[in-house]
């Protein structure tokens, strides 16, 4: 009785982070928890299970596995069991994205339609209407580079590049020419400082960046 009246009254946490910030959660039962930028997560760990809902932004996850007392993220209506893992998930609109770095996951909607694992160095996404995307290889170092400050672009259109950077900053891109917008960069930039990325950009692409306030102008530099 004393235990089911513990596993019930187990309390649910929230953990946040602001636009721009990181932040390093350490669980009660050793697991870890990496919040990005402008992210959410409520998290419940009882003597039976430990659960965790991801509400917004993304996380990374270092899961000390126990099997008795199974480790479960919640995004979206996909559920992703720890099977012994390290993986990241990324909530978009209407479902999210989920890279394994270490171990495995197994990925369940809850509603006996998907249910398969997915393993280290693999990436699917989810959509609530479509279901699971395709499976994808990934680099953990570059997936995980935001932990340490860092965003990594390789050949990435310049449309994508600005939506990243509007994650963690309050300014706002306008690309003024739509083929301007399919450039593509590759390179490591700090995602804390706006102004060098800018000063890079202009010498990387054919681009010059006018910044007005909050608002960033995006338009293809003149020939000298």
């Amino acid at each position: 009785l004393g235990g089911a009246w513990l596993e019930y009254s187990a309390e649910t946490i929230e953990y946040a982070t602001r636009m721009g910030e990181h932040r390093r959660v350490e669980l009660a039962d050793n697991s870890t928890i990496d919040l990005n930028t402008d992210s959410r997560v409520s998290v419940r760990i009882s003597l039976l299970q430990r659960n965790v809902v991801l509400t917004q932004g993304e996380a990374l996850f270092e899961v000390n596995h126990n099997r008795l007392r199974p480790f479960t993220v919640k995004v979206a209506d996909l559920r992703i069991r720890d099977v012994g893992t390290r993986f990241n998930v990324r909530k978009h609109a209407n479902g999210a994205t989920i890279s394994v770095l270490e171990g495995e996951v197994e990925l369940n909607n809850g509603h006996g339609v998907i249910s398969e694992h997915l393993g280290a160095g693999n990436q699917r996404s989810y959509s609530e209407t479509i279901g699971l995307g395709r499976l994808e290889t990934v680099e953990a170092e570059n997936l995980t580079a935001w932990v340490n400050g860092q965003l990594v672009f390789k050949h990435t259109p310049l449309r994508e590049v600005t939506a990243e950077l509007e994650r963690y900053h309050p300014f706002q891109f306008t690309i003024a020419d739509p083929k301007l917008a399919q450039e593509t960069l590759s390179g490591t930039f700090n995602s804390d400082d706006i102004e060098p990325f800018l000063h890079a950009l202009e010498t990387i692409l054919p681009v010059q960046a006018k910044r007005n306030g909050q608002q960033i102008l995006l338009r293809r530099a003149q020939k000298r």
